[in-house]
């Protein structure tokens, strides 16, 4: 029988920037779905379960903080999922934010692979704990 794959969720609004991350991430052989803003995010997470989820923090119709605090106070199969932020932009009052969202993680952009795949990975690791 066939391992079941790991499960991600990209939420980001630039095409660009989900491409890079889909060749950026296929070495690690995930089931990755991607949304362009912050409440497809939170529907597909009331509808699916994710072993992770990866978040762009500025997009159009419902941002990153709000999904993903929407997605942490809302019962359902992620309530608990890691979230990982994927930001251009941070500051120390965004980092408090970003906490108090529910957000695990912050990797900046532009994005450094390693970087990337350490944070995946260790999300993961600590998921499965």
């Amino acid at each position: 029988m066939a391992a079941r794959k790991v499960r991600v969720l990209y939420a980001e609004d630039n095409g660009v920037n989900r491409r890079v991350m889909a060749e950026l991430l296929a070495g690690l052989h995930l089931d990755i779905e991607m949304v362009e803003n912050g409440a497809e995010a939170v529907a597909a997470c009331a509808e699916h379960r994710f072993d992770l989820v990866l978040m762009d923090i500025h997009m159009p119709v419902m941002d990153g903080i709000e999904a993903s605090r929407r997605i942490r106070s809302t019962p359902g199969p992620n309530q608990l999922t890691p979230i990982l932020a994927v930001t251009a932009g941070g500051s120390e009052g965004d980092a408090a934010a970003l906490a108090a969202a529910g957000i695990d993680r912050t990797i900046m952009k532009p994005i450094v692979p390693h970087v990337l795949m350490n944070a995946v990975v260790d999300a993961l690791a600590h998921a499965s704990e």
